[in-house]
């Protein structure tokens, strides 16, 4: 069985000329045409889970916890860094800081980027729901799809997902080949796999846009 999930895709932008494999997919299958949405931004807690953000604690990705925070031992640097950041004009050099920032926390445990938030304020912030791995049992609130699955004795391929705290650079087709790949083990019975190409060009273009084609 196969389930594709759309986020921010209102069902009747699948036609069979603007997204036709999805077309055929929702013709063939059975496709869920209205999904009530959640006022919560930790999309993938409701998909494992079925929890809404009162039930998981998850509402936003980004959290205030200053204890688990990876920046919580950097305030010297990030301040030093916030200085540098005031002394040249932007958008070139806050860019070049944060991105350093970004490339400083692939190295360190629950690390995740700096986003937009004022470097001064970094240590008071965490990642919520991606703050464990998935293969974490304190990752998500149980019972979950991840946690079924064990249950039964099988496992779940991860490999091929996303997360704010998995800094993969993989391309969709490398995502899609990473999940074909560990298909040939049998006792893993559960494949997550994120495809970012419908959300990009969403937003990029817009549903009826001539490029979405």
């Amino acid at each position: 069985m196969v389930l594709i999930l759309l986020d921010a895709c209102r069902w009747d932008y699948i036609d069979p000329e603007t997204t036709p494999f999805l077309w055929k997919q929702a013709e063939t299958g059975r496709h869920y045409r209205r999904v009530i949405p959640s006022p919560g931004f930790c999309e993938r807690t409701e998909i494992l889970t079925g929890k809404s953000p009162a039930e998981s604690g998850f509402f936003t990705a980004v959290g205030h916890n200053p204890k688990q925070s990876p920046y919580s031992g950097l305030k010297p640097m990030l301040s030093a860094l916030h200085q540098l950041e005031k002394l040249f004009p932007p958008p070139l050099w806050p860019k070049v800081l944060r991105r350093i920032l970004h490339q400083f926390m692939r190295r360190r445990r629950h690390g995740f980027g700096p986003y937009y938030i004022p470097l001064t304020l970094l240590h008071r912030f965490s990642l919520t729901e991606d703050h464990y791995d998935y293969s974490d049992p304190r990752a998500l609130p149980s019972p979950s799809l991840l946690s079924i699955v064990e249950e039964h004795g099988f496992r779940t391929y991860y490999d091929s997902f996303t997360a704010l705290g998995m800094f993969n650079t993989n391309s969709d087709e490398e995502r899609l080949q990473l999940a074909l790949t560990a298909a040939d083990c049998s006792t893993t019975k559960l494949f997550l796999v994120y495809h970012s190409a419908p959300d990009f060009f969403g937003h990029q273009f817009g549903p009826q846009h001539a490029e979405m084609r």
